[in-house]
């Protein structure tokens, strides 16, 4: 087991991607922390099933501890009180995973875009990843060892003008993560960044339109949809230490779609 007695946090870990991550660190040997708002299923947008707490209970059904925190990313003080219940549950933080997210996709004209109501709930996308790294470097820096992944998008590389709020904050993660990442690398600390294409989830179906999925299949080299566990196996080796000289970077699975 490659994280056995490795303590990681995964925030968006109720469902999709973020639970997908959350169950891959579980299956090599990590204990979990994991933080979202979802604590019910009625809290879930459009009605998805998935919590922290059937999550926590998956991980424990592995043999792994888990700890399950309602957590808002874009309010500091949730964040802060999450970290200060991981070291008192665990001691230690040794991955912290930022997949937690928010996007709107719509054919309204640009500036309809980026009315606040339809655009504050993105910006807080890039919050919650300030708040979360702020809150574990003090504990990473005090172990002289991190792990930190925060999930971008194919947004964040191509043009998307139908959610350039989305693919802008996204573009400013990656390039946050390698400023970071320049001033922590001699500490023990390295800040990557994972790009996913489009991924056959729920999410995915809600949120494009038929005819929009329709015309990217045609057009990635794939010719098929990423699947979630193939995002997470990338998180999983930028976690590792095999990929300890690897800081800074950001890496795309998506198919070929970017291209870069």
């Amino acid at each position: 087991m490659r994280f056995k007695d490795k303590v990681a946090i995964v925030t968006g870990s109720s469902r999709g991607v973020g639970k997908t991550i959350a169950i891959a660190f579980a299956r090599e040997g990590a204990d979990l922390v994991l933080a979202a708002r979802t604590v019910a299923e009625d809290d879930a947008p459009a009605r998805r099933p998935g919590t922290i707490g059937t999550t926590a209970e998956e991980v424990r059904a592995l043999g792994r501890r888990a700890l399950a925190v309602k957590t808002d990313v874009g309010v500091r003080s949730e964040v802060e009180e999450m970290v200060k219940k991981t070291i008192e549950e665990f001691g230690q933080i040794d991955i912290l995973i930022n997949a937690a997210w928010n996007v709107t996709w719509t054919l309204e004209p640009l500036d309809d875009l980026m009315r606040p109501e339809v655009a504050d709930a993105t910006i807080e996308t890039f919050r919650g990843v300030l708040n979360c790294i702020r809150a574990v470097l003090p504990q990473m820096r005090s172990q002289k060892y991190g792990r930190i992944i925060n999930i971008t998008s194919v947004g964040a590389k191509i043009k998307v003008p139908q959610c350039p709020v989305y693919g802008g904050l996204k573009a400013g993660i990656a390039h946050f993560s390698k400023c970071v990442a320049d001033v922590v690398g001699p500490e023990g600390i390295t800040i990557n960044c994972v790009a996913p294409g489009i991924m056959a989830t729920a999410s995915t179906f809600d949120i494009f339109p038929k005819e929009v999925l329709d015309i990217v299949l045609t057009t990635q080299p794939a010719r098929r949809w990423g699947e979630e566990e193939e995002v997470a196996r990338a998180v999983l080796f930028l976690a590792d230490d095999e990929s300890s000289y690897i800081n800074g970077v950001h890496l795309s699975v998506d198919g070929g779609y970017s291209h870069f």
